[in-house]
């Protein structure tokens, strides 16, 4: 699969912005992907703040997937990690927002 990268500087620290925006975290150059979207996204845990308790995120995680205690607490222990693969767009921000909602930092990659 092929890594986005900020067309201005090369970084591939990226912030998605909407489904095919993104916004470079050093130069802050937005630009759309290049990258053709197939009408379905994966959900990916970015990050989970190590200063507050994950519990919820866990929570979160088992309730939005078929994923048991262990997969969910190791998916929050080791971001980043594809919580749901291949849904639609409308089902990714239904998910991303119950992720963010408890905690979680979240992205929405074309899949």
């Amino acid at each position: 699969m092929e890594q986005l990268k900020c067309p201005s500087c090369g970084s591939v620290d990226l912030k998605q912005v909407s489904f095919t925006e993104y916004q470079c975290a050093y130069c802050r150059t937005k630009f759309v992907s290049s990258l053709a979207p197939s009408g379905f996204v994966d959900v990916v845990l970015t990050l989970v703040p190590g200063n507050m308790d994950k519990t919820n995120v866990i929570k979160a995680i088992r309730s939005v997937t078929s994923l048991g205690l262990t997969e969910a607490k190791r998916a929050v222990d080791r971001p980043p990690a594809v919580i749901k693969q291949a849904v639609t767009q409308k089902e990714g921000d239904r998910i991303k927002g119950i992720l963010e909602k408890a905690g979680a930092q979240v992205m929405l990659k074309p899949a």
